[in-house]
């Protein structure tokens, strides 16, 4: 045996120094123990309680027993073992009041060391456990508790508790591992902040002169309540973990009915926990230790939602929300605090309580995530088997391994333009910003600096960009880069684990996944910074598959809600196709109520985590084919999506897919495949079908912006030809391994080699022999140092004309910055029509007698590219003040408009008067002045998109707008005051949350389910 105050580190008792120690001989103490024995119920376990205690190698003095009103035998034996006393109780009684009650029918024995020892009806202790305690006592003298070391009932080897601690939130702080064993490394004595009830030895002066067990908490923090006090009142507490006691824990197993105050073991831990820490916390940070509490109760009840326990979080929050509001509780609590403070290094420290909770996350996530690499990667070299040497060289082995080698290295050539140079900029993104604040900001905003401004509801790719952002320390530009080059791997590998569930060569399904992920709409769209055709590659084939999972799964159903939601986003059509394919099921299956439910889940759930933008295409039917980014000018045929040629990026000839298109075809007429071939070309007519839709719209129309492209419905019709080519792969496998020779075996050959060499003159085409100018790439910042400087408190605008490759003059009016990912589709296009006709007039020449044409739409600046062949043109007009004249290519022209004071202003026809004082940074501007009184009716204007949102005001009155192509308020006649124009921006918020409950709804569902509860966790310790 050693002295706990040699064997222990004195600052932190829950680690032991590692040293020789030195037998101490005890101090010879006479000693008197009374047992206590608290049954309830306990018939099951007491027998083996008694048994063991009248086998005790050192016999108890005195045995007294509590009763709390049993209704089986407990009574009967407790009388047959001999009992001194029995202490009957009512019903509602707890374990705590009964031990405190027997205290009362214990002898007086002054001239020894008087103990109780309490015992639960099923705690069932080792024969010699009273004596190691009482040789711990000899041992320590000051100890008023000793604890023992308690296991399971039903195995020994399993340990529950040495002893325990409260962290600063009121969690229970142990030393052990979730499911440790009993291998003698806790056999020493030690101090401990406190340990269990079942097994406790007590001295009955300490005992009496603390009152006992508090009424206040009257469950299971009651023992570390009383420790606690122990400490106060400069006595210790010590464990003797060679006392063992096997402990069947009934009440915490909810073996038995609970008495005393009702809920949940969860439920009345957590609470007494609360209760406990902040009885001892000083009443200056009392404030600090609520707000920790309510914080901590709140992110763990979600943490219980997210693995999907949700007793255990309704729990959380109940004993949180419960303890915070008992007060009189706190303060009894508070006024049987002991004189002393406790010794310091008794309590875990602040950084042994962060490592803790850090080992158990990590052990969590290690644990969840060799699950999840098991399951995706269910053959995987295992390196703790062969060594770390072998496994990797095993994995390089793998066509798996040699196709994500080929991918990323054909990613890396496509997207070379976009690795180096400055800011990163494609046709279909726009400007990608390096700090993801600026997607956010735009994504919650409901008001859009762009051209005359926007009130469009922000599209969702913003978010799903700025999210994945994080893993790229929060720079957008980096993520798109990254992804472009990963872009062609992630989706072969995409198909390929998809394809996992009905085609079992490993070989044939990377040979189709490299078919995939290397197409030549793939290459075209990573050349051309098509993201969100490349983000559809990626989803299209998990979507199909967890559509078909739905029917049993709703974890596959909520999945399939958030990437039909993303997928919905980039081309709104895809919803379309869904719904055939989800009424294909429900037709083929018969499905009953749930399965409806569930694919209704599907619809309503990609609906709403994308609202108000899906509402409002849902509202607007030309916007059901529009594809983000697209930017072709001409409208691509439907058929051509058979063969992967949508005209928006620089594809290969449809001839190229021909042999692919022929081979699906075919696979039509083989009986063994008949069905997947079926089902897939069924596919491919829905695509097709909404495809024709969108060409003879886009053809009514006759506008670019409706239906320029078909990428995303060209890469799923790829992919479910590729699908047909998965089910007839065993076929050409036989006809290419037989051994007579015919016209069989060469058209197989040939169909295979055309469709193999199909990525190669994609790669050629696309990639290295193509003009990048105009896709990903780096290009010199011509907006930030230049347009930063002109936005001045005016806050007007800079109107960008430069030339295009054919000649004619583009225009763009930038509103303090160029357009980034998401501006092309929340742009009026109606801007483009109005702005060409007033830059045109204005370059032409306007009447100087007429208002200056760009008066109207704020423009006070004009930029114009280095070396353009625009500058002659701008620079011959008149009211123009030169800022800058460019050098070099980092730098723009800069004019400024001498005739634009203002953005906002006051006119009645012949006078006006400019409202400087505009502010924004980054809201919607609020415009602020003060009129005079005046004879005549002004009109009050601002140079912003028309919208009910907002609102003018002359001394708090609000103004009538004026119906007109600009936003004009009437101000009546000999009116004065403060004019105050503002933007309510409210709407957006309640779409946010809306959205943001459907996420964490389908998270919840979609999280991982604890493999055990709050109960075994706590036991487990």
């Amino acid at each position: 045996m050693f002295e706990a105050g040699t064997a222990t580190n004195p600052e932190n008792p829950f680690f032991w120094i590692e040293e020789e120690q030195s037998e101490t001989p005890p101090i010879e103490i006479l000693h008197f123990v009374t047992a206590v024995v608290v049954s309830q119920n306990g018939a099951e376990w007491l027998p083996s309680t008694l048994k063991n205690l009248r086998s005790q190698s050192r016999p108890v003095d005195q045995f007294v027993a509590a009763d709390i009103e049993s209704s089986d035998a407990s009574v009967t034996l407790l009388q047959s073992a001999g009992a001194n006393f029995i202490v009957h109780l009512p019903a509602g009684s707890t374990q705590s009041m009964a031990a405190n009650a027997c205290l009362k029918e214990a002898d007086d024995r002054p001239e020894h060391v008087h103990w109780l020892w309490i015992l639960h009806d099923d705690s069932a202790p080792e024969i010699d456990a009273l004596e190691n305690l009482l040789h711990a006592a000899n041992l320590n003298p000051n100890a008023s508790v000793i604890g023992s070391k308690v296991t399971d009932w039903n195995d020994s080897e399993h340990v529950l508790e040495v002893d325990s601690s409260i962290t600063a939130i009121g969690t229970r702080f142990t030393v052990l591992e979730r499911g440790e064993l009993d291998q003698g490394q806790h056999d020493r004595i030690h101090f401990s902040h406190s340990v269990s009830s079942a097994g406790m030895l007590a001295r009955v002066d300490t005992f009496a002169q603390l009152g006992g067990f508090t009424r206040q908490i009257p469950h299971y923090r009651s023992e570390l309540e009383f420790c606690w006090r122990v400490w106060e009142n400069g006595q210790e507490v010590v464990v003797a973990p060679e006392s063992r006691i096997r402990h069947a824990a009934a009440s915490v197993r909810e073996l038995r009915k609970q008495t005393g105050e009702k809920g949940s073991p969860h439920f009345l831990d957590r609470k007494a926990g609360a209760l406990l820490i902040l009885s001892r916390t000083p009443f200056k940070w009392l404030w600090a230790r609520y707000l920790l509490l309510l914080i901590s109760g709140i992110m763990r009840g979600i943490g219980y939602l997210l693995v999907q326990d949700f007793a255990a979080a309704r729990d959380e929050w109940r004993a949180t929300i419960s303890a915070l509001l008992s007060r009189g509780r706190i303060k009894e609590l508070r006024l049987a605090v002991g004189p002393l403070p406790m010794r310091r290094g008794i309590r875990p420290r602040f950084n042994q309580q962060v490592s803790f909770a850090a080992t158990e996350v990590a052990e969590a996530i290690a644990e969840n995530s060799d699950r999840i690499l098991n399951s995706i990667f269910p053959n995987r070299p295992d390196a703790s088997e062969l060594g770390w040497k072998a496994a990797a060289i095993a994995i390089a082995k793998k066509p798996s391994s040699i196709l994500a080698v080929l991918s990323i290295t054909w990613g890396v050539i496509a997207s070379r333009s976009a690795w180096y140079g400055q800011q990163l900029i494609s046709n279909s993104t726009g400007v990608m910003p390096t700090d993801t604040s600026l997607l956010w900001n735009e994504f919650v905003a409901n008001w859009h600096a762009v051209g005359m401004g926007s009130t469009g509801a922000s599209h969702p790719l913003q978010a799903v960009i700025a999210l994945f952002s994080i893993f790229t320390f929060n720079n957008p530009a980096t993520f798109v880069v990254i992804l472009s080059a990963l872009g062609a791997w992630l989706a072969a590998l995409s198909l390929h684990l998809s394809l996992r569930s009905f085609l079992p060569h490993a070989g044939t399904r990377v040979w189709l996944a490299g078919l995939y992920g290397l197409s030549p709409t793939m290459t075209g769209a990573i050349s051309g910074g098509d993201i969100a055709l490349i983000i559809s590659a990626i989803l299209l084939p998990p979507t199909i598959l967890l559509l078909r999972r739905a029917l049993i799964s709703w974890r596959a159903a909520a999945l399939a809600a958030m990437t039909t939601a993303i997928l919905a986003s980039i081309w709104p059509a895809i919803w379309f196709v869904f719904i055939a394919v989800i009424a294909y099921q429900l037709k083929q299956t018969g499905a009953g109520r749930n399965i409806r439910i569930r694919f209704l889940v599907i619809f309503l759930g990609s609906v709403l985590l994308t609202a108000p933008w899906s509402l409002e295409v849902i509202s607007h039917p030309l916007r059901w084919f529009v594809e983000f980014g697209a930017s072709a000018r001409e409208i691509a045929p439907a058929w051509s999506v058979l063969f992967g040629s949508s005209q928006s990026h620089q594809h290969t000839g449809w001839w190229w897919s021909f042999a692919l298109f022929l081979v699906a075809l075919v696979s039509l007429l083989d009986r063994r495949t008949n069905r997947i071939s079926t089902i897939a070309w069924s596919f491919i007519a829905v695509i097709v079908s909404v495809s024709l839709v969108g060409q003879f719209v886009a053809t009514i129309v006759n506008d670019a912006i409706v239906q320029p492209s078909l990428s995303v419905a060209a890469i799923a019709a790829n992919g479910a030809m590729i699908l047909c080519l998965a089910a007839s792969a065993s076929s050409i496998r036989v006809q290419l391994d037989r051994t007579d020779f015919g016209w069989r075996q060469i058209s197989t050959a040939i169909a295979a080699i055309l469709i193999t060499a199909m990525p190669i003159v994609g790669l050629i085409q696309n990639s290295i022999a193509a003009d990048l100018s105009t896709g990903l790439r780096r290009e010199s910042e011509i907006s930030g140092s230049a347009l930063r400087g002109f936005t001045d408190p005016l806050r007007l605008r800079t109107l960008l004309v430069s030339t295009e490759a054919d000649g004619a003059i583009a225009v763009e009016i930038l509103d303090g910055r160029l357009r980034i990912l998401g501006d092309k589709e929340i742009v009026d296009t109606s801007d483009k029509v109005v702005l060409s006709q007033r830059v045109a007039a204005w370059l032409n020449g306007y009447d100087t007698s007429l208002e200056n044409p760009l008066r109207k739409l704020g423009i006070g600046y004009v930029a114009v590219p280095f070396e353009d062949d625009a500058l002659n043109r701008v620079s011959s007009r008149g009211n123009l003040e030169r800022l800058i004249t460019a050098r070099n290519s980092k730098l723009l022209n800069i004019w400024r408009l001498t005739d634009v004071q203002s953005r906002a202003y006051v006119s009645d026809g012949i006078d006006e008067f400019a409202l400087p004082d505009i502010q924004r940074a980054p809201l919607p501007p609020d415009v602020k002045g003060v009129i005079t009184p005046s004879e005549f009716v002004r009109e009050l204007r601002l140079a912003d998109r028309t919208s009910d949102q907002w609102v003018a005001t002359l001394d708090g009155k609000v103004l009538k707008t004026i119906e007109g192509e600009t936003l004009a308020w009437k101000i009546p006649k000999r009116a004065s005051g403060e004019i105050v124009i503002q933007f309510d921006s409210g709407r957006r918020l309640g779409w946010l949350v809306i959205a943001f409950s459907t996420l964490l709804a389908l998270l919840v569902v979609l999280a991982p389910r604890r493999r055990h509860s709050y109960r075994d966790e706590w036991l487990d310790e």
